[in-house]
């Protein structure tokens, strides 16, 4: 799990390759572009990135230089992932 203060948003990963995003400071649903959907799993998770990876997630960071920018992943299936947070959530 990591946070970004700058934004509110909460991501985090799961075993099933999806990563999930919660905005801590309105709770509202977070909008994206890359496929990703509201989601009301019972997790309360406001967005998801359905199969971001083909395996389970093992790490995200958030690049500490470029607040609210880029989201990076990891996981299982030896892919490493950025996510440009400031167009829309897309896959880059």
């Amino acid at each position: 799990m990591v946070s970004d203060p700058s934004t509110g948003l909460v991501f985090s990963g799961h075993e099933s390759g999806d990563i999930l995003c919660w905005d801590v400071r309105t709770k509202a649903a977070v909008v994206g572009s890359s496929g990703g959907k509201h989601t009301t799993n019972g997790a309360g998770c406001d967005f998801r990135f359905p199969k971001a990876h083909r395996e389970a997630v093992t790490s995200l960071c958030l690049d500490s230089q470029a607040p609210g920018r880029y989201l990076v992943s990891g996981s299982m299936d030896g892919d490493v992932k950025a996510w440009d947070l400031r167009l829309s959530l897309i896959h880059i």
